[in-house]
């Protein structure tokens, strides 16, 4: 099993030869099965794409698939001189990772958008939603708490000289923690709305002048090259970084949206190799904010909150879970969507009574009664040509169901 193992462009030239042997790579492979507990074609597969990576060669998964398959038959056909892996282009390197257009005859590589939304605080569109979430104050109270406690740390000390009298060390130890914290719950229920505007509510405390928002861009996922995901990643943090540290007196919020999407758990049966390098990097991003000098708190959003890795969940400083709203809330959601109609009580109860839950076993979302039921509403009463009213409101919660609640499998 000395065979080679040989990277080939499209027309089958030698683009590089990797410097193990099959038999150096099933051995690797062997070892690191049995150290990270997993199966023997993801240990071959972790070792081809680590020496890839050490290449500057990409390659598709699928190709690498197949050569993890010619990898582990080797061992039954020991007669095999060579492997050939196919390159994704002659000339591909990391940082031409997702060429679309051509200047010259060269393949030009297109800008990646990091962050989807970047914003700065104070934004008073931002503020008037965070007032209209109904049913989170204890989200919120909990939330901006853990932002001042992050990005002032000395407010904790100063608590506990006027308490205790010295700075406990559980106090000291309190600015090396991970500053992540974790939104999880059901769709619709106010998670992403108020990581996107919590910095309103923040920089209204007046401690900061600005309070900073890099909602990251599902981009960072690349495009399927192998290593593209690791190095998105690492320049996402980087400009991330570079940006809180433009700015150091004020604090700076990095949303990541669907986080699951990025730091899936590793006991997953279907992880593939990029997955499990971008959720390392991500590990190893966090890890470095304990020590770093910049004010940067990351906040990721997620509707799966058991896919994440079990890693990420040890290191968050505070988790949140959102349900979907009371009646009570539920109320309290029409009386502030619909004030000017002056609804009486019994009538605001009779919308959150019916609104509660249905046949299907769940009630309505937040979202489900501000951007569907009552846009829907308004939109009826337009085409008859007759004013919002409680009826319109009632008739209307019989056509627009609620959400499907999310499932672990959706």
């Amino acid at each position: 099993m000395n065979a080679s193992i040989r990277i080939v462009d499209g027309a089958g030239a030698t683009l590089a030869m990797l410097s193990r042997s099959v038999s150096d790579v099933l051995e690797e492979a062997s070892r690191r099965a049995a150290s990270e507990k997993c199966s023997r074609l993801q240990a071959i597969e972790d070792v081809l794409a680590d020496h890839l990576r050490k290449l500057d060669v990409l390659v598709w998964p699928l190709a690498l698939h197949r050569a993890v398959q010619q990898v582990d038959a080797a061992t039954r056909a020991p007669q095999v001189a060579e492997i050939t892996i196919e390159s994704t282009s002659t000339a591909l390197k990391k940082e031409q990772s997702m060429p679309t257009q051509r200047e010259n005859g060269k393949p030009q590589t297109p800008p990646v958008q990091f962050f989807g939304i970047t914003r700065t605080y104070p934004h008073k569109p931002s503020a008037a939603l965070y007032e209209s979430l109904v049913g989170l104050d204890r989200h919120k109270e909990a939330l901006l708490t853990e932002l001042q406690l992050q990005f002032s740390p000395e407010l904790l000390e100063q608590w506990s000289r006027k308490h205790h009298g010295a700075v406990l060390k559980v106090v000291q130890e309190q600015p090396l923690r991970v500053p992540l914290v974790i939104f999880s719950g059901d769709v619709g229920c106010g998670k992403t709305a108020l990581a996107e505007t919590v910095g309103a509510e923040f920089v209204a405390t007046g401690r900061y002048k600005h309070v900073h928002l890099l909602k990251l861009n599902t981009q960072v996922r690349g495009t399927g090259f192998v290593g593209q995901m690791t190095d998105l990643l690492v320049q996402a943090f980087s400009k991330a970084l570079a940006e809180a540290r433009s700015h150091p007196a004020e604090p700076t919020i990095l949303l990541i949206d669907e986080a699951d999407a990025l730091a899936s758990s590793r006991e997953s049966d279907q992880m593939h190799h990029e997955d499990k390098a971008g959720l390392n990097t991500i590990l190893q991003q966090l890890d470095g904010l304990r020590t770093s000098d910049v004010r940067l708190v990351v906040l990721f959003v997620t509707n799966r909150p058991d896919a994440l890795d079990p890693a990420i969940r040890r290191r968050c400083s505070l988790q949140l879970t959102f349900a979907r709203p009371t009646q009570a809330e539920r109320q309290e959601i029409f009386r502030r969507a619909v004030a000017e109609l002056r609804l009486p009580p019994a009538q605001l109860g009779e919308l959150a009574r019916l609104t509660g839950v249905a046949q299907s076993g769940f009630g309505y979302t937040s979202s489900d009664i501000t951007d569907r039921l009552l846009p829907a509403a308004v939109r009826s009463s337009y085409i008859a040509n007759r004013p919002l009213t409680f009826e319109a409101i009632r008739d209307e919660i019989g056509k627009t169901p609620p959400s499907p609640q999310f499932r672990a499998g959706d």
